[in-house]
């Protein structure tokens, strides 16, 4: 990748690149892991939550991570009804408790 061209064709500031090849290398690594362990593989939204970053993951993950309402919308956005979203969270709120028990398939809170 020719950095310098990159920084020369950005219109304005400040821009996210994500350089895809890599991106897909790793998700081939997680695919080769998965396909001879049987393990599940799970993205975390709050690692990079870019659309154009949750599209690449699609073929290569299980499902969503997630820890917020926000979040889980954005993750069943992200799957199209492919895949589980789990929520890890320290507590639900009274008003978000029947949205997420619609969109996530599993609900962990980490604390008392």
């Amino acid at each position: 990748m020719d950095i310098q061209a990159l920084k020369d064709n950005i219109q304005s500031s400040p821009a996210f690149v994500i350089d895809a090849d890599k991106v897909l290398k790793a998700l081939k690594a997680l695919a080769t892991l998965r396909e001879h362990s049987g393990c599940k593989v799970l993205y975390s939204i709050k690692a990079l939550s870019l659309s154009s970053v949750l599209e690449l993951t699609k073929p290569y993950i299980d499902g969503l991570s997630v820890s917020s309402l926000f979040e889980a919308r954005l993750a069943d956005e992200a799957l199209g009804g492919r895949g589980s979203i789990h929520l890890t969270t320290p507590g639900i709120s009274q008003d978000e408790i029947e949205e997420l028990s619609v969109l996530c398939s599993h609900i962990s809170c980490n604390s008392l």
